[in-house]
């Protein structure tokens, strides 16, 4: 079972719905999916229906994949919240991905990427003292290697580079 939308800036339509697209618009695909079934990873394949446009369409990807697991560990439920703050900053929704950073924190207070985006939110409201206390916190966290969630699941797939120094330029350039 799962609901799937089409989201068209500046307004969202229902899967299955007709829509115009104009030249220089772009689609983002988003879904989401409730089931019951064995965890895993699944893939979904979008195929259009038979279709000649005006335009030629670049598609970056007809293959959708996603995670079906039970939220059976702390882990998991962090995870989510992670993701919740992650997409909220991904869609530029300033007041929803401060409530999740502090939702994440509330839950896993070990999470540097919380502590991170505070930082940089404050620090673009000139709240330079609160900026400085959030980047104090990610880089003590990433230091002393607590922030299990990021270094077990998300620093493996990252290319090398020390996230430690990149916090302290980023905080020390607050003026």
């Amino acid at each position: 079972m799962g609901s799937v939308r089409i989201m068209v800036t500046p307004k969202s339509v229902r899967w299955g719905s007709v829509i115009e697209i104009k030249p220089g618009t772009s689609v983002a695909w988003m879904a989401t999916f409730v089931a019951e079934g064995a965890p895993g990873v699944y893939q979904w394949m979008i195929e259009l229906p038979d279709m000649r446009p005006s335009l030629p369409l670049r598609l970056n990807s007809s293959l959708v994949e996603y995670e079906l697991r039970p939220i059976s560990t702390v882990g998991d439920r962090a995870e989510l919240l992670r993701r919740r703050m992650v997409f909220a900053l991904l869609d530029n929704d300033a007041r929803t991905t401060e409530r999740a950073a502090f939702d994440l924190l509330a839950f896993y207070p070990q999470s540097h990427e919380a502590h991170m985006i505070l930082g940089r939110r404050y620090r673009d409201r000139g709240r330079k003292r609160e900026a400085r206390r959030h980047f104090d916190a990610a880089i003590e966290l990433l230091a002393s290697e607590r922030d299990h969630l990021y270094l077990d699941n998300i620093r493996p797939h990252i290319p090398e580079g020390d996230p430690v120094e990149a916090l302290r330029a980023e905080r020390d350039d607050i003026r």
